[in-house]
């Protein structure tokens, strides 16, 4: 069949410009739909991805105050003396308390998802706050004498208890809100 014969053809039957225009008109409506479509799932994607990344990385910043909150907790019960633990705390554990807690009121609440992780971000925030106050309290006067010492390391105990429990809470609420997770990776029982 040559070029000819089919040109030939097409000038014999005058319609079929026609409908060759409407079916290219077609194929042309479908495919700026595929377009659009494509985009669309392109865009809820991306959305999809940065939601899941900021989610992980205010997991990641309610981790490190609790991990810091433990790194302080150890700290108090490996110290041999009242000198020793303040020693710590100025070098050291103020800073970190501080911007972890710093780090913990930049989160949004509302942007967690849910009730369950919002309880369990207040209370960590709240245990955090709780820490400063009790140490700053605690570590207010050059003599502290044993027994107040040992008072001190009590109300710690149950701060590092209280940390704990929230951690847990919020640790399981941010996996089963985000399945996939493998909680031996990401969680650990802080008591």
């Amino acid at each position: 069949m040559s070029w000819e014969s089919v040109s030939f053809w097409i000038e014999h039957h005058p319609g079929l410009a026609s409908w060759v225009q409407a079916a290219g008109s077609i194929v042309a409506i479908w495919g700026a739909f595929q377009i659009s479509n494509m985009q669309l799932k392109k865009q809820n994607l991306h959305k999809e991805e940065e939601s899941r990344a900021q989610a992980w990385a205010y997991f990641a910043v309610v981790k490190s105050a609790v991990d810091n909150a433990l790194t302080l907790f150890d700290s108090a019960d490996e110290a041999t003396s009242y000198g020793h633990f303040k020693s710590n705390w100025d070098l050291h554990h103020s800073h970190m308390i501080e911007s972890s807690l710093a780090a913990l009121k930049l989160i949004p609440p509302h942007a967690l998802g849910s009730y369950d992780l919002v309880m369990a971000y207040n209370g960590v925030m709240a245990n955090m706050a709780g820490i400063l106050i009790d140490v700053r309290t605690g570590l207010d006067t050059d003599e502290v004498r044993s027994k107040e010492y040992m008072f001190f390391r009590g109300e710690l105990s149950m701060r590092r208890f209280n940390i704990g429990s929230y951690w847990e809470k919020f640790g399981n609420s941010f996996l089963d809100k985000h399945e996939g997770a493998k909680r031996d990776d990401f969680f650990q029982s802080y008591r």
